[in-house]
């Protein structure tokens, strides 16, 4: 997909910053972050760039939350703790889904600040697991590793 934005083309939507300076001049500094009450437009065109990245990773994270919980109902010598986070983790990630398609910023920094508590959660229960099961904790600290990530990049 190429992007044309007040004529200026670029291929990758990545690329904000280079699209971002040549709109509004100095009037951001690196990766979108807003200055000098600009912040709200600004922000608005970095989140309407990085949408293809934001549903690529959501559908990521989603389907690594999906294994986790199918892995859980799988394995009943997992413990109860994680268990319930995994389940939570999935309820909110369905909940979550229309904020990470539309083009709302607060509503993605909303479900990701959520997700992210679960996932930390998830995490900390993963210590309670006997021996090494890679298969859950690999679901689990990628979602969570994808969830950070996302997040620095939104916030």
């Amino acid at each position: 997909m190429r992007w044309n934005f007040r004529g200026i083309p670029f291929s990758n939507p990545l690329d904000c910053e280079t699209a971002c300076l040549a709109i509004f001049g100095a009037m951001f500094c690196s990766h979108c972050r807003h200055l000098a009450g600009m912040g709200n437009l600004v922000e608005r065109y970095h989140i309407m760039l990085m949408q293809p990245e934001i549903k690529q990773r959501f559908t990521t994270i989603e389907h690594d939350i999906e294994q986790a919980a199918i892995t859980c109902q799988a394995d009943k010598q997992l413990p109860q703790k994680l268990r319930d986070c995994v389940t939570q983790w999935k309820q909110h990630a369905a909940k979550a889904k229309p904020a990470f398609e539309s083009q709302d910023n607060k509503k993605m920094k909303v479900a990701l600040d959520d997700l992210e508590e679960i996932a930390q959660r998830a995490e900390i229960a993963l210590h309670d697991v006997a021996g090494d099961d890679s298969k859950i904790r690999g679901f689990v600290e990628h979602a969570h590793s994808e969830l950070s990530d996302l997040q620095r990049k939104l916030h």
